[in-house]
């Protein structure tokens, strides 16, 4: 008998059966977070701690990877101190000069623990590569 029929054989006799096996892939994952490019990975370590996860399409690219943009609904922040308004948040980073600006920042939706009024100063804002404020201060 040859080998490949003794295998066969074998396989048979003890209910063998082949089955796809799906690449892992979890949904949340702090890999995803280490593939940003260093600008941008240490905004969202600075936002919200080492233990970050991202879900898929936390970070899109477009225009050849020049501009990323970041949704932060879907990031886990354990260690963000106002997960509220962390979690609203969206951002885009520009590639100028070899690296990544933020060129504008936004809060999809005004909730903040129940306390719109604290997030109502906030709106869509746009930086060009001059502006030398943080993204984050308040007007």
């Amino acid at each position: 008998m040859s080998l490949l029929a003794a295998a066969v054989a074998l396989g048979w006799s003890f209910g063998a059966t082949a089955a796809p096996v799906a690449p892992r892939d979890p949904p949340w994952s702090a890999e995803r977070i280490d593939r940003l490019p260093p600008e941008v990975r240490r905004v969202v370590v600075a936002s919200c701690g080492t233990d970050a996860e991202a879900r898929h399409y936390f970070a899109t690219y477009e225009h050849d990877s020049n501009v990323v943009h970041l949704d932060y609904s879907l990031l886990y922040c354990p260690a963000a101190p106002n997960r509220g308004m962390i979690h609203a948040l969206r951002q885009t980073f520009v590639k100028r000069q070899g690296g990544y600006v933020l060129s504008g920042a936004k809060l999809d939706r005004a909730v903040d623990n129940g306390n719109p009024s604290s997030i109502s100063r906030w709106s869509t804002r746009r930086f060009s590569a001059r502006d030398s404020r943080s993204a984050f201060a308040e007007r």
